[in-house]
């Protein structure tokens, strides 16, 4: 299976050392054939199995048929949204959840059900979003307030306040501007079945 991997930063160094992470783990890994593009404004929807951002890795999970009999893409059936919080891992470490990434990408939807996906990236249950926080998470990404928000889910506004706070911390994130510019790239990816990877 051939992966699809794009940069999206305008941050060279940001680049250049997730390149090295990459080659690295391609390379020694022998993952089979690969592209990698480093373009920060390409469309990240259609075609790319990882995507990765300063804030963030994508994981695009396909159907075993990516490419349908009229040559078109398929639209990923999952979207797997993975905070990346590398400041304070070593060297090693950040090569470790670059190469883990890697290894996820190439997982089958037909083989994926939510209980072994999280057992797969070793991640636990209870550090995960719940499925209230994802639906803040995702409405605040479609540029919805709290006010609105409440009214959506038909929660008070201090159950959404709570729901965000507990999103904020479970992300690895410090505050809510950060948890802001994180929703302004799930924009592109509210019409299909995302989920939120805690590491």
């Amino acid at each position: 299976m051939m992966l699809n991997i794009n940069i999206r930063s305008h941050n060279e160094f940001y680049k250049l050392g997730l390149l090295s992470f990459l080659e690295d783990s391609l390379q020694s890994e022998n993952n089979g054939p690969y592209t990698i593009m480093s373009d920060p404004n390409s469309d990240i929807i259609n075609g790319a199995n990882i995507i990765f951002t300063e804030q963030m890795a994508i994981l695009n999970i396909f159907s075993p048929n990516k490419v349908t009999d009229n040559g078109a893409v398929n639209h990923p059936h999952i979207t797997i949204h993975i905070t990346l919080n590398t400041s304070w891992l070593f060297l090693e470490g950040a090569s470790t959840v670059v190469g883990r990434i890697i290894n996820w990408a190439r997982l089958s939807y037909k083989e994926l059900t939510l209980d072994e996906f999280y057992r797969k990236m070793m991640a636990r249950n209870h550090t995960q979003l719940s499925r209230t926080e994802n639906q803040v998470v995702m409405l605040m990404s479609q540029g919805y307030d709290t006010f609105n928000i409440s009214k959506i889910l038909n929660r008070s506004e201090k159950t959404v306040y709570t729901h965000r706070r507990n999103a904020i911390k479970k992300l690895g994130m410090h505050n809510r501007l950060e948890l802001y510019k994180y929703t302004l790239l799930l924009k592109e990816f509210y019409c299909r079945k995302n989920i939120f990877l805690c590491l």
